[in-house]
Parts: structure tokens; sequence; C-alpha cells
């Protein structure tokens, strides 16, 4: 009974595991949702190098960049493939050329405090630092540069100014810095000055990336989301997994690239998306133990009833057949308590 009501539970418990869930707010099935989070880790860790530990920016690249992509890269990966992750992560803190991979910038991510004013990046070969590195080029960007970079202006600037400030305490400013980025949605994605203005390959062009940002930042101030933003970030999901960097009004992405900080800001994203984890899925092991233990128990119990019915069929034969003599001291005067057959006795001074 015990081994038959614990399998009940487990299997239980499975079902509902297992159970197809809904992303709040747009009805979208979580599965659908970890299914591009699985496609997308499996096209960052394709493009892993094993002797520099470090992922390429796209694929057939021989370029490396320190931040964001590997910093983005070991953060996406942490649940899909935590053996990359690990070896990305420990290159890139372990190396002293590049700050534990921070850039000022990205780390806001992943809680790191950052500072204000955010300014332009600059970029250096640190190429020296890889061992076995011959063929390759490692590039390390930080925000250190001359000049200021304006969430007014910029849609990622307005996410990670965002970011800071919700985890320095800030809501309150934290949700009219996303409102900025309410202002520049058009319903087909954000437009910023790059937007308007940039150079070829920026201008007229939506960025995925941002857009991924986007829903980051909605999501951290528990925000409205537009209805389509999530639609418009999975549509840009290639065949091989890779998000593509941006597309076009009409939503093609033809000519477009798909690279290593697109794939893992949209991996962050969309894993945000998901509800969390019940307790008894993250600890479904604990209830193996009333499985393992209720054959024991069993076996004990069966074990201890027929130990107590052979000692009581003993006692009533020896019992029966010798009538047993007890020796018993009452009152400091010795005693002896005669059985006989009828189970009747009398005591005898002694």
């Amino acid at each position: 009974m015990l081994r038959t009501a614990a399998v009940a539970i487990i299997v239980s418990i499975l079902l509902v595991s297992l159970a197809p869930g809904t992303v709040a707010g747009h009805g979208y099935n979580s599965a659908t949702i970890q299914s591009s989070i699985q496609r997308a880790c499996s096209f960052i860790s394709g493009l892993y190098n094993y002797t520099l530990h470090l992922v390429g920016s796209t694929p057939s690249s021989h370029t490396y960049y320190v931040s964001s992509d590997n910093l983005l890269a070991q953060a996406a990966l942490a649940q899909c493939n935590p053996t990359i992750s690990h070896s990305i992560k420990t290159a890139i803190t372990q190396n002293p050329c590049c700050n534990q991979g921070n850039d000022l910038l990205h780390e806001a991510i992943l809680g790191t405090q950052i500072p204000f004013p955010i300014q332009n990046a600059t970029t250096t070969n640190v190429t020296i630092y890889w061992p076995n590195s011959i063929g390759n080029t490692i590039l390390y960007e930080n925000h250190n540069g001359r000049g200021t970079l304006s969430p007014y202006s910029y849609a990622d600037v307005a996410v990670y100014t965002a970011f800071e400030l919700d985890r320095g305490g800030d809501q309150a400013i934290a949700v009219q810095t996303v409102q900025i980025l309410n202002r520049m949605w058009d319903a087909n994605g954000l437009v910023d000055d790059s937007f308007k203005n940039g150079t070829n390959g920026e201008k007229g062009v939506y960025q995925t990336f941002k857009d991924a940002l986007y829903l980051l930042a909605l999501l951290k101030t528990s925000q409205t989301r537009p209805a389509n933003l999530e639609q418009k970030i999975l549509n840009m999901q290639g065949p091989d997994g890779g998000f593509n960097t941006g597309y076009d009004p009409n939503g093609t992405y033809a000519g477009r690239s798909e690279n290593t900080e697109t794939t893992s800001i949209v991996i962050l994203a969309l894993g945000a998306l998901l509800p969390p984890e019940p307790w008894w899925a993250i600890y479904w092991y604990l209830f193996l133990i009333p499985i393992a233990a209720a054959p024991i128990l069993l076996f004990l119990l069966l074990h201890f009833q027929h130990r107590r019915r052979r000692a009581k069929r003993q006692s009533v034969q020896l019992f029966s057949s010798s009538g047993p003599t007890s020796i018993e001291s009452i009152d400091g005067k010795r005693k002896t308590r005669l059985c006989s057959q009828n189970h009747k006795g009398v005591f005898a001074e002694g």
C-alpha cells in the first residue's frame, strides 16, 4: 500500500510538471518558448572554441569579443549548457586583461552595478593574453571612452540605465526610463537615433537585441508588454537556432546575420518569460525517499511480526508442557510461584 501511494504521488507530480504551461500575459505555450531557447543554446554552443574557451561572434568567425559576447553567452548558457557556461566564465573572469569580462554596460543585465553616465566604448586587442590563439583575434570592448550615450537617443542605453536604476532601488525613475522606450516603440520595433540616422546596416532597420532588451526591462519593472513584442523576437530565429540581428519594417531579415550577442540577449529575455519552477520540480528526488523506504519498512514489519508469532508459539508450548516456575522477591521475602496445568497458581513461602 505504501509503495502504491508513493508511486501515485510521483506519477501525479510528473504529469503536472510535464504539462505545457502558459506564458503569463499573451498565451504563449511554455513548450514553444523552451524549444526556442534550446535551439538558440545549441547555436551558441556550436560557436565554442575548446582551445580559447570562448564563443565566436558569428558562425565561421575567428573574432572573439570578451564583452559583450562572452559575458552574455556564459549567462545565457548557464541553464542549457552549464559545462560550456562555466568554462567561458572561468576564462573571462580569471584572465587579467578584461576586468572579469565586465565592460561598464552589459553586466547591468546580470545585476552588476555600472556607473552613470554611460560612456562610449573603446576596443582593445587582447589576443596576446590568450595562449594558442594563433589565427584568431580577441577583442575587449570597454565603455570607458570619451563622450556619453543618452538613454533618450539609444534604446539599448535606456534599458541598461533602467536596469541600474532598478538595481539601486530607484524603481520609480526606472519606470520613467522604460516609458522612454514605450515612446520609441512603433508596433514594429524600437525607433531610436540608430534607426533614424544610423550608418548602413542600422538606418531603417529594427534591432532584434533591442527588442529583447525592451522585453527584459518591461518584465523587470512589471510593465505591460506590447501584444506583438514576443512574436517579433521569435520571428527572427533562423533555422540553425541563432537570432538575426535586425529586420526590415516588413518583418523580413533577408541579408541580416545571426550573432552571439543578439542570441544571448534573446535567450535571457525568453527565459524571463517562463514561470518559475515549482519547488517539487526542483526537489523531485525527495519523493524517491518514500519509494525506497517502503520496501524496507514492509520487510521490517513482516520480520518483527514473524518473530512475535514464533516467540508466542514457543511460550505457549513451554507453558503447557512443563508448567514453568518463576522465582519472585516480594517485600524482601523469597516466594515461589507454582503454575499448575489448569493455569492456577499459589504462592508458597520460601
